[in-house]
């Protein structure tokens, strides 16, 4: 599967990349995730799985997911950026 999320846990890319490359058994160090800090061991071999012929709807997701992550990480920069005066007042 194409993911980087752990169950109940959210986006965990560092978790995920670190799983896929422990062997069978071996404890991780303690990894620092978005969510909070993890130590993992595999209980299994990780079994290969094919790439589909067509990403096509896998790069549509990765590019709908990054630019909504963009765009919220924008908003609260600009709000705090802007220099605005509330002149509500003024008119009610």
């Amino acid at each position: 599967m194409l993911q980087s999320y752990l169950q109940n846990g959210g986006s965990e890319p560092k978790v995920v990349g670190t799983a896929f490359a422990l062997a069978k058994g071996a404890a991780s160090e303690p990894i620092i995730g978005t969510t909070g800090v993890y130590i993992i061991k595999p209980i299994s071999d990780v079994t290969k799985t094919p790439l589909p012929a067509d990403l096509t709807m896998f790069r549509r997701q990765v590019t709908s997911s990054s630019m909504s992550n963009v765009a919220m990480g924008m908003m609260p920069e600009m709000k705090k950026r802007a220099k605005i005066e509330d002149n509500r007042s003024r008119f009610f």
